[in-house]
């Protein structure tokens, strides 16, 4: 029997630079249709001039495309990195035609949602056009005149993570199996595309099955992270400690060989601390994508589980909130964050003795810039799935 189901259409804007992102909203849309149309029916339609816009003539190309996009989607969703677009002629550019098309329609009707991003990974200096960042920033700035909130994200694992669980939260507003005009087709009827036998077996995960992933790959998260700041203190400790034997060598008048031998241990002590950033920042990271994802994978299920109790959207968002800032308010990231700030400043103020201890110094601080980076793409990725789940919790 045909089965019916609630339409939320998702319109994507933005320029040409932000490829992969349009693609990971596909991937989204789609992983999301399977449990969704389902289990709750409700389908998302992905809206993009890509495959919603048919050649037609206007009084330029951007009125072809809202003519034919239409005012009646009921979610908006802004992607920004390095460019602002091609200028139209109203705007600067038709992504920001797009938004203020739809934010007119928010501030008459309360629709749609609108959801802008913005990509903080460093773009090829030899492609960026400074007139296009001026715009971006002048665009953020008109944001917050509005009263907005933008989130931000490091690469297409966090933006998928990220609007993954904004999607999640914005599916709560709409009611659950209630039938519409538009029904889903069965399989060997219309235009149905049949579903790959051997899908991946994360088509049967459920809620809990998600949430025990994301405790697992959390708990080897914490466990790198610590181990990275209990190696920045024995390293701070030992810097100090060929500090204080400098200092005696030059008290006792030492010689330039001792001195040097020194300058060498101090060199290696920050050589093996590289290496092991080095060593844990990939396991780092990948433990980050894969406990998030899981995370933001869970709240797409969680109104099949049980959207009654909210216990459990509770305790995710303590044990989310327990990763920036620690149980006690000095660990986790912002407690480790504070370590390698602290670390970084002080190798910067060890004078420049020999070839060799500068070479150190300076893949020290490169490693820890690597690191200081990771560490604030999880807290933007982490604050923004908590703003997922405060949309739900309320």
């Amino acid at each position: 029997m045909p089965r019916q189901a609630t339409v939320v259409q998702v319109f994507v804007a933005s320029p040409s630079d932000v490829k992969e992102e349009r693609e990971a909203l596909e991937r989204i849309v789609e992983e999301l249709n399977r449990t969704w149309s389902q289990n709750l029916g409700i389908i998302l339609e992905l809206l993009k001039w890509e495959t919603h816009v048919r050649p037609g003539f206007g009084s330029e190309p951007q009125s072809v495309i809202n003519s034919q996009i239409g005012d009646t989607y009921d979610v908006f969703i802004g992607i920004l990195w390095s460019r602002f677009g091609t200028p139209t002629n109203e705007f600067d550019s038709g992504t920001e035609q797009e938004f203020e098309h739809a934010l007119k329609r928010f501030k008459e009707t309360g629709s749609p949602e609108i959801m802008i991003y913005f990509k903080k990974k460093p773009a090829d200096l030899f492609e960026v056009d400074l007139d296009q960042l001026a715009k971006i920033r002048k665009f953020q700035q008109r944001l917050g005149e509005e009263g907005g909130l933008y989130s931000f994200y490091e690469d297409d694992t966090a933006f998928a993570t990220s609007a993954r669980s904004h999607l999640a939260s914005i599916a709560q507003q709409f009611p659950k199996s209630v039938p519409t005009s538009t029904r889903i087709p069965e399989p060997g009827e219309g235009t149905y595309t049949a579903r790959n036998s051997e899908l991946d077996h994360e088509d049967d995960f459920g809620y809990l099955d998600y949430v025990d992933i994301y405790n697992d790959r959390m708990a080897a998260y914490t466990g790198i992270l610590r181990s990275i700041t209990d190696a920045t203190k024995r390293i701070a400790t030992q810097i100090e400690s060929r500090a204080s034997e400098l200092n005696r060598l030059n008290e006792s008048g030492g010689t330039q060989k001792e001195v040097r031998r020194t300058l060498a241990r101090a060199a290696a002590d920050m050589d093996d601390y590289s290496e092991s950033l080095r060593a844990q920042s990939p396991a780092l990271k990948s433990a980050r994508e894969s406990s998030l994802n899981a995370l933001s994978m869970a709240l797409a299920v969680y109104r099949d589980f049980d959207s009654r109790d909210k216990d459990e959207l509770k305790n995710l968002k303590d044990s989310l909130s327990n990763l920036t800032t620690g149980i006690d308010g000095s660990s986790g990231i912002d407690g480790s964050r504070c370590g390698l700030i602290d670390f970084r400043d002080s190798i910067g103020k060890i004078p420049r003795m020999t070839s060799e201890l500068n070479k150190s110094k300076r893949e020290v601080a490169r490693r820890l810039d690597q690191m200081l980076i990771e560490l604030d793409a999880t807290k933007e990725n982490v604050q923004n799935i908590l703003d997922a789940i405060d949309q739900m919790l309320n």
